[in-house]
C-alpha cells in the first residue's frame, strides 16, 4: 500500500419534493431550501423564523435529477475507484426522505426488472455501468474482475440476501479489514447480472409500511462490490466500494409502528445513535490526535461492520436525504447536524497497489522482519537490565557535581558508540544479503543519514551500480536504481561517473520496462543533483530519451520522474538548456501540463517546476517559453483546482513566473494582460518573498533587504529572522498572551501592494529528526500601529478593533498573506503568531512590495515586568482542587497600586529544566505522566495577609474568583486578568490530582507598581479550630468566642450545606449565604466578641449526590426533592486571626482527619515558593499544539529538584550568552536582477 494523505469525507444533501400529505397538513411551509446560485449552500430554518446558512460539498434542490446527482458524486466515485482507493457511500435520513431512491432510483422499475428508463436510475446503477464502460474502453485493461455481495443488517442480526438471510459474523481478515465472514460473493460480467442480483437480494430485504412511509426499508442494506484489474502502469490493482442504504430514522408517535414493527424501530434508531456516537468521537479524536481515546465501534453492528470506512481507511462520501417540509424541522436538523459532524472527521485512504505475484514473498520478507525485531527487542532487553543493575550500583556512590556530570558524558558516549555500532552491525547485514533487502536499505539511510557515509566506504555504490549494469532481472536493475537515489551522499555524487554509474544508468534508460525508465530517471535527478561532474559526462541519447518520456510516454510516474531529472540537469548549468531546447523540451512540457489531469497533482508540479529551472537567468529560453502560450498556461496552473489538491502547484507556478516575467518586458505585458493579473502580482511578489527568505536564512542573515527599480517589475523586500522562545512564543490573537509574540513596525509611505510571508527555518531540520510534532503552526496579522507606543519604541499591548488583515495559522511550514496597505504617518504593527503559547522554532519574516516599505523589529520585552517564582509541591502542599485539603497548596499575593494586566504562567520546573538541558540534536527519551496543572486567582480583600481560604470556585453570592486558566496541560498553563487599583489578590497554583514536583510561576505585568511575593510564615497563617461529626437530620450550631477577623468553613460531601452566622444573644442572623451550596461552603467576618456558628444542611432523597460537584439549590425547591442531610459525615473548621474559645458544641464532636495549614505547622512541611532573581525564561521547551498527556519524562535526573541544579544555572548562562550574541545580527542588501541570481 502506499502511504496514506490526509482527506475528509465528502457530504452532499439531496431535497425531496414535498409530497401530498406534507402540501396538505404542512400548507407547503419549508424548513430548508437550496440556491442555484450557491449550490454548495443549505438554508435551514431550525425555527419559524431563523434562517441558517451551512455550507455542503453540494446542495441538491427538489428539482435536481439523478443524472446531476450522478455526475456530482458518481464521477467522483469512478475516479476514485481507479485510482485504487477504496470508496463508501452513505445514504442518511429519516424514513421516506429519498435515501433508497437516490442510492437505486425508482424501485418500481429496471432495478427489479421493469421498464423503467435510465433517467430514472439512481447511483448504484449507474456507478457500476461507468466501472464495466471504463473497463471495456481502456484497452490497456486486462484480467478484469467484477465480485458483488450483498448483505443486510435486521435488528443487530447480519443476513446474506444472496443465500436465503443466512446469518453470518463479522471477522477481521489479514488486511486488518473488517469483513462479513462466509459472506457470498458473485461474480459478475456486465451491469445487467449484477442488478439481477440486486433486485433478487431488494427483494429479500425487510421492508414494512408505516404512516411515514407505505414501503419503509427495516433494515440497513450494503452492497460490496470489488474489482480487480492488470494495467501496464498497475499490476494487480485493486479497490472495492460499499454503498450503504441505511434504514431511515423515524420517531415512535409519528410512525404508528406496534408490535414487531415498533421492535424494528427501536433497533434501527439504536444503531443510528451508534452511528452518530462513533463519528462524534472521531471527530473529537482529530481535533485531540495525541490523546488515545476510545471509538465505541462494537456499541452496533453496522459501525461493527464498517469500522474500515468509519475509520478513515476509505474515501466516504455522505448523502443526507432531507424532506423540505417543516413538518419534519427536527428530523431535517437533525439529520444536518449529522452531516455537520461528519464533514469534520479526518480520512487517510490509503492506495491499493498490490501486486498479487509477490504476495507470497512480501509474506516471508515480512516474517524475515519480525523474527530480527524479536531478536533485538532480547537484545534491547538484556542491555535495560545490565544499565539498571549498574545503576543501583552506582547510586550507592557519593560523588560531587563533576564527577556526576563526567559520569553522564561518559554514559552519553557510550550510548552514542553502541547506537553507531548496533547501525553499522545492521549496516552490513544489509549490505550481505543484496538484492532481496533494497528495502531495508533505502530505509536504513533514511532513518540514519549518516550511515550513507560508512555504505559508500564499505564498498555499496559499487554493488548497486553492478546490479543495475548486470543483473538478469530487471526488478533487481529498476530497484538497484531506486536506492542509489536514497543512498548517495555528496563525495558519492562526484565519484558516480568514474565507477561507471552514469553508463549503467543510461542503459538502463533504454530498457522498454517502464519500472526500468522511472527507476533511471529518479536516480539520473539524484546524482546530478548539485553536481556538475555529473551533467557535464551525460551522453546525447540520455538528452534525446528524457525528452521523449516528458510527453511521448504514456505512464504519467515516468513523465514526472522525466521532468524532474531534467531540472536537475539545468539547474546551474546553461549548456544544457541549450541542448534540450535543440531537442524541442518546451513545447512537450507545455502540453503536458495543459493535457495533465488536475488529480494528477504530481506530474503537474514536476513540468511546472522544469519550465520554472530552464527559464532561471536565460533570455532566450524564456522568449521561447512565452512565445508557446507558457505564460497564460502558468496562471492557469497557479490558480487551478491542482492547488485545491497540493499547496506546492501554486507556489512552483509563481517561482516559474517570477523567472519568466520579472526580467523580461515582453513577458510581464503578456501577464499583465490577463484578467486575473490583480493576483498574479501578489504571487510574483510572493515568489520573491519566499526566494529571498529562503537564501538570507540559508546565509545566515539577520536581516537583508533587496530591491529592484530599473526592471520591468520593480520591488522592495526587507527579510527578518527571528524566533520563538518558550517566554516569546504567545499563542493567537484570542490569547491573552498575544502580546509576548515578537512585534515588527511597517512604514508605507504611499499605497502599496505587498505580500507577506512567513517560513518556519527549522522544520526540515526537525524533520530530519523525526520528530513526533514536526510542524508549528504560524499565522500573521497587521494592526493599526499605537502612536504613542510606536515613538516609545514599545511593545504594543491592546490589539483590540485594531486588526487590518490576518493570516490564519495553517500546520504547513510557510504562512502567506497578501494585502494593500494605505500610506500612514504611524507605522503598522505586524505581529507573527504561533496557534499555541509555548511554541518554539526560528523564522524569517519577509515583506515584498511594488514600493518602498520598511520593517524593523520591535525589542523584546521592552514594557514588561517579570517576576519569577519557584516551588515545590510536597506531600503536605501537593494537593489537587476537588476536595477541602486545597488550601494546602502554595499561594502567591499580590498588592496593585495601580490598574493593570497580569498574566501568570505556571509549568513543572523539573520538566523545563530537562528540556533547557537538552541539545537542540537530542530527542526527549521521557514520557511524561504528571497531572495538569491549574493556576486560579482571587480576590483577598477580606484579610490580604492571610491565607486565603474562602472557595475555589465561584459562590452564589459574595464570590470572590477573578480569573482560571483557559486550557489545562501537563506540561504549562497561563491565567490572565486585570487587576483593579490598590486591590489585594491571591494566586493558587495546584495540580489536578494530588502530586508532587517542583513548579515555576512566571509573572507578567505592564506595571511595576505591583507587589507580588509568596504567602509565607506564621503571620500569613490561621489559628484553627477543627470539628467532625454525622448529620442527625438537624441544623447544628457552635457558640464561640474571638475578637477580629475569622472565617468558617463547612465541608460535607454528598450533602448541600448553608453556614451562617447568629448573634448569641439574640440568635438574629449577622452573616451567612442565602443558598446551598453543595459540599462545601464558608462564611468571612470581622468578629468582636461571642457568636454562633449556624449550618444547615440538605441532600436528596433516595440517594446521595456522591460526585461532590459544586452547585446551588435554591430554597423553595419541594421537599420531595430534598431533605434535612442524615448518617452524612461533615467537618466544621473555624479559623481565627485570634485565640478561639469553643464554649458549647450541638453534636457529638471529634477532631477533623483533613490537614489545613495554621500557625502551629512546621514551615519546613510548608514549603513556601521563593522569588528568584533570574527572570529569564528557559529556552528550548517544545511544546505540542494539542493537549499532550503523554509529553516525556525523564529516566536519568542528575539536577537537584528542591530548585535550579547547577547544570541548570550553567546552562541557562550559555544560553543567555548565545542569545547576546544573536542580538547583533549579520545584515546584507542586495539591488538590480536579484531575482535572476536568486530565484531556483
Amino acid at each position: 500500500m502506499s502511504k496514506a494523505v490526509v482527506s475528509r469525507p465528502r457530504v452532499y444533501v439531496r431535497i425531496r419534493p414535498l409530497n401530498e400529505r406534507e402540501v396538505r397538513e404542512g400548507k407547503g411551509e419549508l424548513a430548508c431550501r437550496g440556491d442555484a446560485r450557491q449550490p454548495d449552500v443549505l438554508f435551514l430554518k431550525k425555527d419559524e423564523t431563523l434562517e441558517q446558512q451551512v455550507r455542503f460539498d453540494q446542495v441538491f434542490d427538489h428539482c435536481s435529477n439523478q443524472q446531476l446527482v450522478f455526475d456530482q458524486i458518481g464521477l467522483e466515485i469512478l475516479r476514485t475507484l481507479f485510482s485504487g482507493y477504496n470508496a463508501s457511500v452513505f445514504a442518511y435520513g429519516q424514513t421516506g426522505s429519498g435515501k433508497t431512491y437516490t442510492m437505486e432510483g425508482d424501485k418500481g422499475g429496471g432495478l427489479s426488472g421493469g421498464a423503467s428508463s435510465e433517467e430514472q436510475e439512481g447511483l448504484m446503477p449507474r456507478i457500476i455501468r461507468g466501472i464495466f464502460s471504463s473497463f471495456g474502453s481502456n484497452a490497456n485493461i486486462t484480467d478484469a474482475l467484477v465480485e458483488v455481495s450483498l448483505v443486510q443488517i435486521y435488528q443487530e442480526r447480519i443476513q446474506d440476501l444472496l443465500n436465503h438471510r443466512k446469518q453470518v459474523e463479522i471477522h477481521m481478515d489479514r488486511t486488518s479489514q473488517y469483513i462479513a465472514r462466509d459472506a457470498t460473493w458473485r461474480t459478475v460480467r456486465n451491469l445487467e447480472e449484477c442488478m439481477k442480483l440486486y433486485g433478487e437480494a431488494s427483494r429479500m430485504r425487510a421492508t414494512s409500511a408505516t404512516e411515514m412511509n407505505l414501503v419503509s426499508s427495516r433494515s440497513h442494506m450494503i452492497l460490496m462490490l470489488r474489482m480487480q484489474w492488470d494495467e501496464p502502469t498497475l499490476p494487480g490493482s485493486h479497490a472495492q466500494l460499499n454503498m450503504i442504504d441505511l434504514a431511515g430514522s423515524e420517531r415512535l408517535n409519528e410512525s404508528g409502528a406496534t408490535g414487531e414493527t415498533m421492535k424494528e424501530t427501536i433497533t434501527i434508531n439504536k444503531s443510528l445513535s451508534a452511528l452518530g456516537n462513533v463519528v462524534g468521537k472521531l471527530v473529537e479524536q482529530a481535533k485531540r490526535p495525541n490523546k488515545r481515546m476510545h471509538i465505541p465501534y462494537k456499541d452496533s453492528k453496522l459501525t461493527y461492520l464498517l469500522q474500515s470506512s468509519l475509520g478513515g481507511a476509505n474515501l466516504v462520501h455522505f448523502v443526507l436525504a432531507v424532506s423540505g417540509s417543516a413538518m419534519w424541522r427536527s428530523e431535517t436538523a437533525s439529520t444536518i447536524e449529522f452531516g455537520k459532524r461528519a464533514l469534520q472527521l479526518v480520512l487517510r485512504p490509503v492506495r491499493n497497489a498490490i501486486d498479487y505475484t509477490r504476495l507470497a514473498e512480501m509474506e516471508a520478507v515480512i516474517e524475515r522482519m519480525r523474527s530480527h525485531i524479536e531478536s533485538l527487542e532480547e537484545e534491547l532487553q538484556l542491555k535495560r537490565n545490565s544499565e539498571a543493575a549498574g545503576f543501583l550500583q552506582l547510586r550507592q556512590i557519593a560523588q560531587s557535581d563533576d564527577e556526576a556530570m563526567q559520569r553522564q558524558r561518559r554514559w552519553k558516549d557510550k550510548s552514542a558508540n553502541h547506537k553507531h555500532l548496533k547501525r553499522q552491525t545492521e549496516l552490513t547485514r544489509i549490505m550481505a544479503n543484496l538484492p532481496e533487502t533494497f528495502d531495508d536499505l533505502t530505509s536504513h539511510c533514511i532513518l540514519f543519514p549518516e550511515s550513507k557515509v560508512t555504505f559508500r566506504e564499505l564498498g555499496g555504490l559499487e554493488k548497486l551500480i553492478h546490479f543495475v549494469e548486470r543483473s538478469a532481472s530487471n526488478y533487481y536493475r529498476a530497484s538497484a536504481a531506486q536506492t542509489v537515489a536514497s543512498v548517495i551522499d555528496e563525495p558519492g555524487r562526484e565519484v558516480f561517473a568514474s565507477l561507471g554509474g552514469l553508463d549503467a544508468l543510461a542503459m538502463l534508460l533504454c530498457v522498454q520496462e517502464e519500472r526500468c525508465k522511472e527507476a533511471a530517471c529518479v536516480a539520473l535527478e539524484a546524482v546530478c543533483r548539485g553536481c556538475m561532474t555529473n551533467k557535464t559526462s551525460l551522453s546525447a541519447d540520455v538528452y534525446a530519451e528524457l525528452v521523449d518520456l516528458v510527453y511521448g510516454y504514456s505512464n504519467q510516474q515516468v513523465q514526472e520522474a522525466a521532468c524532474a531529472a531534467i531540472a536537475s540537469i539545468v539547474d546551474g548549468y546553461p549548456e544544457a538548456t541549450r541542448r534540450f531546447e535543440k531537442l524541442d523540451v518546451v513545447p512537450k512540457l507545455l502540453e503536458t501540463i495543459r493535457t495533465c489531469p488536475a488529480e494528477v497533482v504530481n506530474l503537474t508540479k514536476a513540468a511546472t517546476n522544469c519550465i520554472g529551472r530552464l527559464a532561471h537567468g536565460d533570455r532566450e529560453m524564456q522568449q521561447t517559453i512565452a512565445s508557446l502560450g507558457g505564460v497564460d498556461l502558468l496562471i492557469d496552473v497557479l490558480f487551478s483546482s491542482s492547488g485545491d489538491r497540493d499547496h506546492q502547484v501554486p507556489i512552483l507556478a509563481s517561482y516559474a513566473l517570477v523567472n519568466l516575467c520579472c526580467s523580461s518586458d515582453e513577458n510581464l505585458k503578456v501577464a499583465m494582460g490577463h484578467e486575473r493579473y490583480g493576483e498574479v502580482k501578489f504571487r510574483l511578489l510572493e515568489g520573491l518573498a519566499r526566494a529571498f527568505g529562503t537564501n538570507a536564512s540559508r546565509e545566515g542573515f539577520g536581516r537583508a533587504t533587496a530591491q529592484e527599480t530599473a526592471g520591468p517589475f520593480p520591488y522592495y523586500g526587507v527579510t527578518i529572522q527571528d524566533e520563538w522562545t518558550y517566554a516569546s512564543s504567545g499563542g493567537r490573537p484570542i490569547f491573552s498572551t498575544f502580546m509576548d509574540n515578537p512585534q515588527f513596525y511597517l512604514y508605507v509611505r504611499v499605497e502599496t501592494d505587498i505580500a507577506f510571508i512567513i517560513q518556519d527555518t527549522l522544520y526540515e531540520a526537525r524533520l530530519r529528526k523525526k520528530r513526533r510534532n514536526n510542524s508549528v503552526y504560524m499565522g500573521m496579522a497587521i494592526f493599526e500601529g499605537d502612536p504613542a507606543l510606536a515613538k516609545l519604541g514599545l511593545k504594543q499591548l491592546d490589539f483590540h478593533g485594531q486588526m487590518i488583515e490576518i493570516g490564519h495559522y495553517t500546520s504547513n511550514c510557510e504562512n502567506v498573506l497578501h494585502c494593500t496597505l494605505p500610506a500612514s504617518d504611524t507605522p503598522y504593527m505586524v505581529v507573527p503568531f504561533t496557534s499555541q503559547k509555548g511554541r518554539h522554532t526560528h523564522f524569517a519574516l519577509s515583506a515584498f512590495g511594488n514600493h518602498p516599505i520598511e520593517l524593523t523589529s520591535v525589542p523584546d520585552q521592552v514594557g514588561w515586568v517579570h517576576t519569577v517564582l519557584l516551588g515545590k509541591w510536597t506531600e503536605f502542599t501537593g494537593h489537587g482542587g476537588e476536595s477541602f485539603d486545597w488550601r494546602c497548596n502554595p499561594q502567591i499575593k499580590l498588592k496593585a497600586k495601580e490598574a493593570c494586566r497580569v498574566v501568570f504562567v505556571l509549568s513543572y520546573l523539573s520538566l523545563d529544566e530537562q528540556r533547557a538541558q537538552l541539545r537542540q540534536e537530542e530527542e526527549e527519551e521521557w514520557q511524561n505522566t504528571r497531572p495538569r496543572l491549574h493556576g486560579r486567582l482571587f480576590s483577598n480583600a477580606f484579610a490580604a495577609d492571610k491565607r486565603y481560604l474562602k472557595a475555589i470556585v465561584p459562590l452564589p453570592q459574595g464570590s470572590t474568583f477573578v480569573a482560571s486558566n483557559t486550557f489545562a496541560s501537563n506540561s504549562y498553563i497561563t491565567t490572565s486578568a486585570t487587576l483593579d487599583k490598590n486591590g489585594d489578590y491571591v494566586y493558587i497554583p495546584f495540580t489536578e490530582a494530588p502530586y508532587q514536583d517542583t513548579y515555576r510561576v512566571s509573572v507578567y505585568c505592564d506595571s511595576d507598581e505591583v507587589e507580588i511575593k509568596p504567602m509565607q510564615g506564621q503571620a500569613s497563617e490561621w489559628m484553627c479550630a477543627s470539628l467532625s461529626g454525622t448529620w442527625q437530620g438537624k441544623p447544628i450550631s457552635v457558640d464561640l468566642d474571638t475578637t477580629g477577623k475569622m472565617v468558617a468553613v463547612m465541608y460535607s460531601p454528598g450533602a448541600f450545606v448553608r453556614p451562617r452566622l447568629l448573634s448569641t444573644a439574640t440568635q438574629k442572623r449577622i452573616a451567612g449565604i442565602d443558598s446551598y451550596w453543595n459540599t462545601e461552603a464558608a462564611v468571612e467576618y470581622d468578629s468582636t466578641g461571642k457568636l454562633t456558628v449556624q449550618v444547615e444542611a440538605m441532600m436528596r432523597s433516595g440517594a446521595l449526590n456522591a460526585a461532590g460537584t459544586r452547585g446551588t439549590i435554591e430554597p423553595g425547591l419541594s421537599p420531595t426533592t430534598q431533605v434535612l442531610a442524615k448518617d452524612i459525615r461533615f467537618d466544621l473548621f473555624i479559623f481565627t486571626n485570634t485565640k478561639c474559645t469553643l464554649t458549647q458544641v450541638s453534636f457529638d464532636a471529634s477532631p477533623s482527619s483533613w490537614p489545613c495549614p495554621t500557625q502551629s505547622t512546621s514551615l519546613g512541611l510548608l514549603a513556601y515558593p521563593q522569588l528568584v532573581e533570574d527572570v529569564d525564561a528557559i529556552d528550548g521547551v517544545d511544546g505540542d499544539d494539542e493537549d499532550n498527556s503523554d509529553d516525556l519524562a525523564s529516566e536519568n535526573s542528575y539536577g537537584d529538584r528542591n530548585g535550579i541544579s547547577a547544570a541548570a544555572h550553567e546552562a541557562r548562562e550559555t544560553e543567555l550568552l548565545k542569545s547576546l550574541e544573536s542580538k547583533r545580527p549579520r545584515t546584507a542588501s542586495f539591488s538590480g536582477s536579484w531575482h535572476s541570481r536568486h530565484v531556483s
